[in-house]
């Protein structure tokens, strides 16, 4: 195949469905590993700087990717009271407790906001909430707030003005307040 935006004609589509799907307990499994935002995430990815390059890449493209992810509805299936949760995953106790924070503390993204945005709203809303993990694959590290796991939020500040207008300001200042509650900005 050839083509002048073929990685954004074939690909890009693909990778927001992936991150879509692999989010940890609201994805296609009801799961998570390591109490993080994605289900096959640790607090050494680099998820929320490669979704917060990834929107500023090409905003205009990123916003006529069909919108999927339904705050509303997400938020009611794993809220309810039928809701089924696997805890069978290392490290994921709380996790739980982490996304009834982020669906009841975090302020909502628009409605209409594109779904990297809204990706990036749960990765760093997810680490707000629940800023301690564990990765379990044999890490020595106890679960502990990495300096990983702020900088993926600092990435959020960095880029406010070009996520403002389908993120709250209140979501906005958790962030910073993040960062520079642990040192990382000044």
């Amino acid at each position: 195949m050839i083509g002048k935006n073929l990685w954004k004609d074939v690909y890009w589509q693909a990778a927001v469905d992936f991150l879509i799907d692999s989010r940890s307990v609201v994805g296609t499994h009801p799961s998570a590993y390591g109490c993080c935002p994605w289900r096959d995430g640790t607090y050494y990815d680099a998820i929320l700087p490669a979704l917060v390059l990834f929107q500023r890449a090409d905003p205009a493209r990123i916003a006529t990717i069909p919108r999927q992810i339904d705050w509303h509805a997400e938020k009611k299936r794993v809220l309810g009271p039928d809701f089924k949760f696997d805890a069978k995953n290392p490290c994921s106790e709380g996790v739980m407790d982490s996304v009834r924070k982020y669906y009841t503390e975090i302020e909502l993204p628009a409605d209409d906001a594109p779904d990297v945005v809204k990706l990036i709203h749960w990765g760093a809303g997810f680490y707000l909430v629940n800023p301690a993990t564990k990765d379990p694959s044999q890490d020595p590290d106890p679960r502990q707030i990495h300096a990983q796991t702020v900088e993926q939020v600092a990435y959020v500040v960095w880029a406010w003005p070009s996520l403002k207008q389908w993120l709250p300001r209140s979501f906005y200042e958790k962030c910073l307040a993040c960062c520079e509650k642990i040192g990382l900005l000044r």
